[in-house]
């Protein structure tokens, strides 16, 4: 296994992109009985190391994720963002990698590649492989993209950047020269620096009056059961964001004043505007990524504590309590808009 630190010494070319950064993390006012405590344990300063850019020779690239070898040795940093903690929970993608060996290869001379277990997520996608992406364009002039991989993700590569795609059936390539990026986030701490490549595209609407309510109804997972009668005549437009494009989305929030929504990659549309973000919490399901999000693109974040309901849409997740359902009390609605409209 190849970690981060050891990249450094099995690349032709390695350079450090940016300097250190402190980001500063504040808790955010919250309406409800109780607060996120992972959200509380972010608060604070933290620092993280400068982002950097190496350059990998005959690099194996397989399965679903894109995960990458080299010889017989596995790089977290390709498709495991540098974290080991978590290749246990997801094993079952290395595994699938593996049987990828004895596939027909595709010889690709140089590259980058969108090499992520979870990079088929509009969230993950956005914050953390497009900025990679943005950072490696004029070091390179292609990337690999898994063969399945939603529209958006090729959408927005071909609208953003100089890459020429590359993506084949059967997910099995070597690269001559592998460009590999820095993840842009360090113990689940966002870039700035990152984040503000992507922003540059945002359209930057002044005075946006638009209050968008992000809807999970077609999701299988942490849908407010009640959201329809618990916001009514609170003036939101609820809007379900997979029925739109990368484009129209960020067409859509752009123009947006307040977006309200329980934590799903919805919620990401954040970073094309200057919103006030209210998010809502499960009690059972806590993670602080668009909170972190938020709070690195000096956005105002709102939570409210809502309760938890049982998942009945979706059979599978009936014993998960992450990906319960909820319920949202319409009193704590008319404290978060009062607050935001004084």
């Amino acid at each position: 296994m190849i970690q981060s630190n050891e990249l450094k010494k099995i690349s032709n070319y390695y350079t450090e992109c940016d300097d250190p950064e402190l980001v500063e993390v504040y808790y955010p006012e919250g309406f409800g009985d109780y607060e996120p405590k992972e959200w509380v344990d972010k608060a604070g300063i933290h620092r993280l190391e400068p982002m950097w850019l190496a350059k990998l020779n005959n690099i194996d690239l397989m399965g679903s994720g894109l995960l990458g070898f080299a010889g017989v040795s596995f790089i977290p940093d390709l498709g495991y963002y540098g974290r080991i903690d978590i290749m246990d929970n997801v094993y079952n993608t290395f595994i699938h990698a593996r049987e990828h060996n004895g596939y027909p290869i595709t010889l690709v001379d140089s590259a980058i590649a969108v090499s992520g277990i979870w990079s088929e997520f509009y969230y993950h996608f956005l914050i953390d492989h497009l900025p990679q992406l943005m950072i490696a364009d004029g070091f390179v002039d292609k990337v690999i993209v898994p063969y399945n991989s939603p529209n958006f993700v090729v959408d927005l590569i071909k609208k953003w950047t100089k890459l020429e795609v590359i993506q084949n059936l059967y997910n099995r390539y070597r690269v001559e020269e592998l460009v590999v990026v820095a993840p842009t986030r360090q113990n689940g701490m966002l870039r700035k620096t990152a984040l503000d490549k992507v922003r540059l595209f945002c359209g930057n609407i002044k005075n946006a009056k638009q209050n968008l309510y992000v809807s999970r109804v077609k999701a299988s997972s942490r849908y407010v059961q009640n959201e329809i009668p618990a916001l009514a005549g609170k003036g939101f437009r609820v809007v379900e964001a997979e029925d739109y494009t990368a484009a129209q989305q960020m067409a859509l929030f752009e123009k947006s004043d307040i977006i309200m929504g329980a934590h799903g990659s919805g919620l990401t549309n954040m970073v094309w505007g200057r919103p006030r973000v209210v998010e809502l919490v499960n009690p059972n399901y806590t993670n602080p990524c668009m909170f972190l999000l938020s709070n690195s693109l000096l956005l105002d974040c709102y939570y409210i504590a809502c309760q938890s309901a049982p998942n009945v849409r979706d059979l599978k997740f009936v014993d998960q309590t992450i990906n319960e359902d909820m319920i949202l009390d319409p009193k704590h609605v008319d404290k978060v808009m009062e607050k935001l409209n004084a």
